[in-house]
């Protein structure tokens, strides 16, 4: 596919905030509309510094990265912000209103874009878009369908990466050709500079030789809000430290799973309901009670039924949709018998006891995974599952 020129046109500097890996396809779809970026550094406690200071302090966590991420780019000159909004039962859906009224009262003056994440495809969008800098439908189009390549690219990259950290001695290699990935996309421009660099990243993370049994390997699911999932900062880096305690890890929410249920099949008029959405309903009767947590409960039940090792159930303080949703727990643990843990994060939290948690936790499930077994074959309605039972035998 060809990829769009720059519009002839002088057009305004333009930042925007920060969700893990996103920035990446989100570079490649504003330079591909012709578009100078300023992108924000990668998350650290000086993306805090102001924002902090700014930010109403039981606001959501995700909330004062974003602001911060803001406040950088205005003050490296950036003219414009585009941000998303969403609709529902939750804090999420303010989010711009607030943004724009803490950043004009701290004297930015700034135009600002909202796209609505939860309708990709809305008439809004393309409105908002095309009345911000001028470009044409097809233009639109090619430049998302370059930044859709580009995002699962980089998807495939991460899931490369939670696969070698657990299976590879080095700990440090995944690590090392992640962050010069970081280092060079910030440099290079336009979709086929960067798509190259990640693609290159994902080969050499392949070849790193995998010496430890897989019996050896723990399997556990990351579930929970969106942005502390996706982000290694908000989430204390936790795919890292559980990789290197010799766990795969899975996560289920992130942009390419947001791009793929409200991009990609919305445009399948008779597409069903998610595999999480649906899973879910036995037990909220609702298909929604805001944020994430109706995907939160069902990829909870996904992941127990696929024989999981175990599950982290990550969000932010005061997120009222992952409260919602972690009182479905107990339920879940006592049908599939897959421990859950929850944490919770925020400015505030302590690494320390962060990392015991995450370290007891992996102990505990190493215990139970090494025991002394039958397996057990039980009918739960719907499907069979493996459960682990204690030997009764005498040693």
């Amino acid at each position: 596919m060809t990829e769009p020129q720059p519009q002839p046109h002088a057009s305004p500097l333009v930042t925007f905030p920060h969700m893990g890996t996103s920035y990446i396809p989100i570079k490649v779809l504003l330079e591909s509309l012709g578009l100078t970026c300023i992108v924000p550094p990668i998350n650290t406690p000086r993306t805090l510094e102001k924002s902090l200071i700014q930010a109403p302090e039981f606001m959501c966590y995700p909330f004062k990265l974003i602001l911060g991420n803001l406040i950088y780019g205005l003050e490296n000159g950036a003219q414009t912000i585009i941000f998303g909004g969403s609709q529902g039962p939750c804090r999420q859906e303010y989010y711009n209103d607030v943004l724009q009224s803490i950043l004009k009262d701290m004297g930015y003056t700034f135009s600002y874009v909202t796209l609505n994440l939860s309708q990709l495809w809305s008439r809004h969008n393309y409105t908002a878009v095309r009345q911000a800098w001028g470009v044409h439908l097809g233009h639109i189009l090619k430049s998302l369908a370059l930044t859709v390549d580009t995002l699962f690219s980089v998807d495939s990259l991460s899931l490369s990466a939670r696969r070698k950290r657990c299976r590879t001695s080095n700990k440090t290699a995944v690590e090392t050709i992640l962050h010069t990935l970081t280092d060079h996309v910030m440099q290079a421009h336009g979709h086929a500079a960067i798509t190259h660099l990640v693609r290159q990243a994902h080969r050499h993370i392949r070849a790193l030789p995998e010496e430890k049994s897989p019996e050896d390997i723990l399997r556990v699911a990351i579930v929970g809000e969106i942005f502390v999932t996706s982000d290694a900062f908000s989430n204390l880096d936790i795919e890292r430290k559980l990789g290197h305690m010799g766990v795969d890890v899975t996560t289920y929410m992130g942009p390419a799973s947001w791009v793929r249920e409200h991009l990609i099949k919305a445009l399948n008029p008779f597409q069903k309901t998610g595999k999480a959405q649906e899973l879910s309903r036995e037990y909220w009767n609702v298909d929604d009670i805001g944020g994430h947590g109706v995907q939160t409960v069902g990829n909870s039940v996904l992941s127990s039924r696929r024989g999981y090792d175990g599950i982290i159930h990550l969000y932010p303080l005061t997120c009222m949709p992952e409260i919602a949703a972690q009182s479905a727990f107990s339920a879940i643990q006592n049908r599939y018998g897959v421990p859950i843990m929850t944490l919770v994060v925020d400015e505030m939290t302590g690494e320390a006891g962060y990392n015991t948690r995450l370290e007891a936790f992996v102990d505990m499930i190493r215990m139970r995974k090494s025991r002394n077994v039958n397996i057990l074959n039980v009918d739960i309605p719907g499907y069979k599952r493996k459960q682990w039972a204690r030997n009764s035998q005498k040693s």
